[in-house]
C-alpha cells in the first residue's frame, strides 16, 4: 500500500495536495500544446517563484531537522512552521495559475450557449438581475461592499498560513485540495453548459447603472469568445480572467474559505460574514446568473465532504498500522 511510504497522514495529504497540482499542470501543457497555444515568457518568472519558495520551504524544514536532533525544539518548531508556510504559499501559486489555464483549455467548448436555459431558472427562483441592479445603482454604498468583498483573492494564502502558524497544517492542505478539486469540477461543468453571463446576454448597458461595478461581468467576454473561436493563441498568465460562467468558481472559494477560517477561532465569525457578503455580491460584482452561485456552492460542499472522507480514511489506516 502506498501509506507505507509516508511518515505521518500530514505528509501523506501534502502528498495528495502536489500529486493534484501536478496532474492540473501536466493536463495544461498537454492541453496548450495540442491546442497550439502559446505561453508569454512571464511564466518563467512565475515557475522561478514556484521554486523558489519550494528552496525555502525545504531549507527551513531541513534545518527544522536538524535542530531538532541537536535537542533546541523552539528553534525546531519555529523553522518548521516557517518551512510550512513557504509551502502552502508556493502551493497557491500553483493553483491559481494552473486553475486558470485550465478554466481557460475548458472554455474552448463549441457547444451551443447555456444562457437562455440558465437565465430562465433564476426566474423561476425568483431572480430578476435587472431589478437588483438597479436597487443597488441607487444605494451606492452597497456597490463598494460588494465590490470588497468580491476581489478578495488575499483570503486564499492568508487561510493557509494562518492555519499552519496555528497548529493546524494538515487543514491548510485540505484547504488547498478543495480549492483545486472544486475549480476542477467547476471547468469541467462549463465546457458542457457554456454560457457569456446575464449582463452580456441581455445586453445590459454599464453607463445604464454608473454606481454599479459591472467589469467584472464583461471583462472575461475577449477572452472567453476567442478560446471559443479559436482566436486566442497567446495567454499571458499575469492578465488570466475567470472566464467561466456557470458554475461560479468564485462561490465555491467562499464556501471554502468559510469552512477553512472556521478551523481558526478569532477569524471565524468575521470571515464568516464577510465571505456571506461575497457570496451575495457573486450575481451582481460578479456579473454571475444566482444559478451559478448556487452550484459554486453545492460543488464546494461536495469537495469539502470529498476531501474530509479521503483524509479521514488515511487517518484510519495510519491508526491501524501504529496498532
Amino acid at each position: 500500500m502506498l501509506l507505507k511510504y509516508f511518515k505521518s497522514t500530514e505528509s501523506a495529504v501534502r502528498f495528495l495536495v502536489w500529486g493534484g497540482l501536478f496532474l492540473v499542470v501536466l493536463f495544461d501543457c498537454i492541453a496548450l500544446n495540442v491546442m497550439k497555444i502559446r505561453v508569454e515568457l512571464n511564466a518563467i518568472q512565475i515557475a522561478a517563484s514556484v521554486l523558489a519558495f519550494m528552496l525555502f520551504s525545504y531549507a527551513f524544514i531541513k534545518s527544522a531537522d536538524q535542530l531538532y536532533l541537536k535537542g533546541n525544539k523552539k528553534a525546531s518548531y519555529v523553522f518548521k512552521l516557517i518551512g510550512q508556510s513557504f509551502e502552502v504559499i508556493d502551493q497557491f501559486i500553483v493553483f491559481i495559475f494552473s486553475a486558470v489555464v485550465f478554466v481557460y483549455i475548458m472554455s474552448a467548448s463549441s457547444r451551443d450557449l447555456y444562457d437562455a436555459e440558465i437565465l430562465s431558472m433564476d426566474r423561476w427562483l425568483g431572480m430578476d438581475v435587472v431589478n437588483v441592479l438597479s436597487w443597488v445603482n441607487q444605494h451606492p454604498y452597497i456597490n463598494e461592499i460588494l465590490q470588497a468583498s468580491y476581489l478578495s483573492y488575499w483570503q486564499l494564502p492568508v487561510v493557509a498560513v494562518a492555519l499552519t502558524m496555528c497548529k493546524k497544517s494538515i487543514t491548510a492542505y485540505k484547504v488547498i485540495l478543495c480549492l483545486t478539486i472544486a475549480s476542477t469540477i467547476c471547468s469541467v461543468i462549463s465546457y458542457f453548459f457554456p454560457a457569456v453571463a446575464p449582463f452580456n446576454f441581455l445586453n445590459l448597458i454599464a453607463t445604464d447603472y454608473p454606481n454599479v461595478n459591472m467589469i467584472s461581468g464583461y471583462h472575461h467576454l475577449h477572452d472567453y469568445l476567442g478560446m471559443r473561436d479559436g482566436t486566442l493563441k497567446s495567454l499571458d498568465l499575469l492578465q488570466l480572467k475567470g472566464v467561466i460562467t456557470f458554475p461560479s468558481t468564485h462561490a465555491s472559494i467562499a464556501v471554502i474559505m468559510i469552512w477553512g477560517f472556521w478551523h481558526i477561532d478569532w477569524l471565524r465569525w468575521p470571515l464568516l460574514i464577510f465571505n456571506l457578503i461575497a457570496l451575495v455580491s457573486i450575481p451582481i460584482t460578479g456579473g454571475h446568473y444566482l444559478t451559478d452561485a448556487i452550484f459554486g456552492i453545492i460543488i464546494a460542499v461536495i469537495s469539502i465532504l470529498l476531501v474530509n472522507r479521503i483524509v479521514g480514511f488515511v487517518e484510519n489506516k495510519f491508526k491501524t498500522i501504529e496498532n
